[in-house]
């Protein structure tokens, strides 16, 4: 029903409180609020209003002056008082001014009331003085003005309908006033006519008013509201009846009663115990499961009872022993006090004989009538238990990272087995499959297991049966399991899980327990995770084991060559030190006066050739020829000097000399003579020649160490933080976590994982191929078949890029080894759609003759700077421009030493932002 408002009043609040308690009785409110005297005359003017709501006080303006003004106008609408203070006197006064009614602002529920029945006695008032108006004016003038109204009005004189509005002809559906059967009208409503309209001038105030169900024919029938007064009609003793249809409404409030009744189901179909309090903490509703509650743990009468004090309860409960109860009184007090909008806190109550966690939440609750606050505790058993879980493999998966080398990291991953799961037993075993063997490595737990005994992988017992099978046994109670064999007396349930790399069983854990039934649930789940976890760790310390024993076997190749590289020094400097050192005497002019026989032997001269000639006829430095000025030098400063020169042989020929000069002085001190050794150095030069080479050999695998290092740190550093982040999300925020998010973490570590193990296959195949060489293993494959599963795979994970396949030849019976050339292939796909971000297509071309295979692949990416092409298959190299694009450098490396084995060729053509096409050739 629809009701406009005019509302005098200074506080947006409070007229807010008015406009909800209309809405709340289904009434579509149109309303204005005014709080000056100019405001609310323009508002009168302006508008029609079914009612005026004013305050008795206002900072501009006074309840007194709203209603002068409203009486100025000779306005009849109905005037109430709602005020936050009003004293009787001024109540008095302002009902004889005229207002209708007054009471104050904490009394909101009398509103509607109020309004609603000021309302009917204005609608009553609006009649009279129509009925009046038209004893006055004339029947005409009656007619016109109720002609219209929404409400069907009859006029019943001995009975007799002598007048119908148009709403009543439309409410009966007929055209004509004649058309109303005035008996069949006047029976359904009797009620009404115990008035004696024929005595209308001594009940002139009488006024009935009755809701019922008007049959307007055999398939119409509506709620009505109808009342009833005695008129007078043409001079005549009438009673005028009018008849609201409240079919809506009543279809409204059934509603209403509908979606309580359905709100009342959704409490009850929570599974969270929840509790209504009124503002003094009275219970005053439950839900269902709190009724539960409060019966399986006989305490009906005090948690399940209306009108219980819930903070009386929570007083009872502390005195019992329940210190939780105590902190949960003072939220409610905190929250329903408004110190705190509101508040939760987590609890622990027994239930169904055992302890359960629970949330308590305390909400206000101000949409309902004598409500004030909302309890609900929502258990948070299970989400424990998993905090507890996760607690425990976070626990354990840190001493994953504590080992130092294998032997070591297997007994941290037992230690913790036994610790953080409380299991009684765990073993851990390797699998050597050279030696057909399982190998103990280490045990943790009450059984006296000697680690030194070897298990088969054909025998018998569950152990080796995982090894066989790849999948996890549990034998809830080992003496009716066939496959059990006994070494332990005391065990009743075993559990075994495989550690897998990829598809391969490197080794085993296995748990006992002397109780049956001991590893079952949940804790089998989370010993899953841990022991894939561990086998991950295990992995990687064998990784970091041949790491650590390549790294040594470098260290000694170095250590030796240092050896080598002194021992043909010492050789040099012996041979330096030798009589066979060209020496020459030069007076202080410079000119030759003696020399040694090894003259002869090194340059050809003989020493009639060279004496008497100037030193520098023999020796000469380069690029300028400064021998006389570090001759000067040597013999003015009387001091010793060494040069490397050039000595220039009988034949012309220049052999590179260590020149060491000194004097020979005279008694006085003056010199007079120069003496210069002259050694050889051509050997010398040659050996500094190989020992630079070998030093920048030895500094390029130190290079190759660190860069082997540096990528394996920076590969496993960022999916270790990625694993680290998860887990710890996981861990810490697991109760704020939707399922979707816990299985997208989830999904982030096992991403992780799977980068770690394809680098970790990567860097396995690199040292294989130089330590052991690269087996050939040729058969007959179908190539086609071949790269067209390559591509369906590649297809599958990634939407962007076109992959076009283009043959020509015989292509079912290529002679090729079908791992490497899988390698190859694949390789070569994944490189063209990684250097391709922004997508486009892919070319793949396989060409196959009698002679050879030819395959290319050709993208449209970023190309390959033209410096970087001749380093491209070197391991670890990336081109300049792949910036944020994750590699490590080792597949084009793979994709040559694949090639090289079967004696082929790989050509790169590329241009930078054009795209880059591979084409590999392979002989038959």
């Amino acid at each position: 029903m629809k009701i406009s408002v005019l509302i005098v009043e200074d506080s947006y609040d409070d007229a807010f409180l008015m406009v909800r308690e209309l809405k709340k009785a289904t009434y579509d409110v149109t309303y204005l609020r005014v709080d000056t005297p100019e405001a609310f005359e323009d508002a009168l003017k302006n508008q029609a209003w079914d009612v005026i709501l004013s305050d008795y006080n206002l900072p501009q303006f006074t309840g007194e002056e709203a209603l002068r003004i409203v009486k100025a106008h000779n306005i009849d609408i109905p005037f109430i008082v709602i005020s936050g203070y009003i004293d009787e006197e001024a109540a008095v006064k302002m009902l004889k001014a005229g207002a209708h009614d007054y009471f104050s602002k904490n009394k909101m529920t009398l509103l509607v009331p109020a309004i609603e029945r000021e309302m009917r006695d204005a609608q009553t008032r609006l009649q009279n003085s129509y009925a009046e108006q038209a004893l006055v004016d004339s029947e005409q003038r009656y007619r016109s003005l109720i002609e219209n109204l929404p409400q069907a009005i009859l006029v019943f004189s001995n009975y007799e309908i002598v007048f119908a509005n148009q709403s009543a002809l439309q409410l009966f559906l007929v055209e004509d006033r004649h058309d109303l059967s005035g008996t069949y009208i006047r029976d359904q409503l009797t009620p009404i006519f115990t008035i004696d309209y024929a005595s209308a001038s001594n009940v002139r105030n009488v006024h009935h008013k009755r809701e019922m169900k008007l049959e307007v024919d055999s398939e119409t029938t509506y709620e009505v509201e109808v009342s009833a007064i005695p008129i007078k009609f043409q001079g005549q003793d009438a009673l005028q009846v009018v008849i609201q249809d409240i079919t809506a409404q009543k279809r409204a409030q059934q509603l209403l009663i509908q979606q309580q009744e359905f709100d009342r189901t959704t409490l009850d179909s929570l599974s969270a115990h929840i509790a209504i309090l009124d503002k003094d903490t009275n219970i005053i509703a439950t839900n269902l499961a709190w009724k539960n509650f409060g019966m399986q743990n006989g305490a009906t009468q005090t948690l399940n009872g209306y009108h219980q004090n819930y903070l009386d309860v929570c007083e009872r409960s502390y005195a019992n022993g329940d210190e939780s109860a105590r902190y949960a009184a003072k939220l409610i007090r905190d929250v329903i006090s408004g110190r705190r909008p509101s508040g939760q806190m987590e609890t622990i109550c027994r239930f169904e004989g055992e302890d359960r966690y629970f949330i308590m939440q305390v909400r206000p609750f101000k949409d309902i009538d004598h409500a004030s606050l909302v309890i609900s505790f929502e258990d948070v058993t299970a989400q424990k238990l998993a905090e507890t879980e996760l607690r425990s493999l976070y626990n354990a998966t840190n001493s994953l990272f504590h080992g130092q080398n294998l032997n070591e990291l297997s007994h941290h991953i037992v230690n913790a087995i036994v610790e953080e799961f409380d299991e009684v037993d765990c073993g851990l075993m390797l699998v050597n499959y050279s030696q057909e063997k399982i190998l103990r490595l280490a045990r943790a737990g009450q059984y006296p297991v000697d680690v030194t005994t070897t298990l088969f992988i054909d025998g018998g017992g569950l152990v080796p049966e995982v090894v066989r099978t790849g999948q996890t046994i549990y034998a809830p109670n080992v003496h009716l399991d066939e496959r059990y064999l006994p070494n332990q007396s005391e065990t009743c349930s075993e559990l075994v899980i495989p550690l897998k790399s990829g598809e391969r069983v490197i080794g085993v854990l296995d748990l006992q327990s002397p109780e049956v039934n001991a590893f079952g649930g949940d804790r089998q789940r989370i010993l899953m995770i841990f022991a894939e976890r561990a086998a991950r760790a295990i992995e990687i310390m064998q990784l970091y084991d041949e790491i650590n024993q390549y790294a040594s076997q470098l260290e000694n190749r170095v250590a030796k060559r240092t050896v080598e590289l002194q021992h043909t020094t010492d050789r040099i400097q012996a041979i330096l030190n030798n009589s066979s050192d060209i020496i020459i005497v030069a007076n202080h002019d410079h000119a030759i006066r003696l020399v040694n026989p090894a003259l002869q032997s090194v340059l050809g001269y003989t020493p009639e050739d060279i004496i008497g000639k100037q030193l520098s006829a023999l020796i000469s430095t380069s690029p300028d020829d400064m021998l006389d000025e570090i001759l000067e030098q040597v013999i003015q400063e009387s001091r010793n000097m060494r040069i490397q020169a050039q000595a220039h042989s009988i034949d012309g020929i220049t052999v590179p000399v260590d020149v060491a000069m000194s004097v020979i002085q005279d008694e006085q001190g003056g010199t007079i003579e120069v003496i210069c050794s002259i050694r050889d150095i051509s050997r010398q030069k040659e050996l500094e020649q190989e020992l630079r080479i070998s030093l920048e050999k030895e500094q390029e695998l130190n290079q190759l160490k660190s860069s082997f290092v540096a990528m394996v740190s920076h590969e496993y550093r960022t999916p270790l933080a990625t694993i680290q982040s998860s887990s710890e999300l996981l861990e810490h925020y697991a109760d704020d976590l939707t399922e979707d998010r816990k299985t997208h973490y989830l999904q982030k570590i096992r991403t992780q994982v799977s980068r770690m193990t394809e680098l970790m296959e990567d860097i396995l195949y690199i040292s294989k191929a130089e330590s052991d060489g690269i087996k050939l293993e040729l058969e007959q494959v179908d190539i086609l078949a071949l790269t067209e599963e390559i591509i369906d795979d590649t297809k599958s994970t990634n939407g962007q890029h076109e992959l076009q396949l283009t043959t020509h030849g015989e292509l079912k019976h290529v002679v090729i080894d079908p791992k490497l050339m899988r390698l190859i292939i694949n390789n070569l796909i994944s490189n063209a759609v990684k250097y391709s971000p922004d997508g486009g297509d892919i070319h793949i071309t396989i060409d196959g003759n009698i002679d050879e295979l030819i395959i290319s692949v050709q993208d449209s990416g970023i190309g390959i700077p033209q410096e970087g092409l001749s380093h491209l298959f070197e391991r670890f190299h990336r081109a300049s421009n792949v910036r944020n694009i994750k590699g490590t450098g080792l597949g084009l490396a793979i994709v040559k030493q694949a090639v090289d084995a079967h004696n082929g060729t790989i050509d790169v053509e590329s241009e930078v932002n054009i795209g880059t096409k591979f084409i590999v050739t392979i002989p038959q």
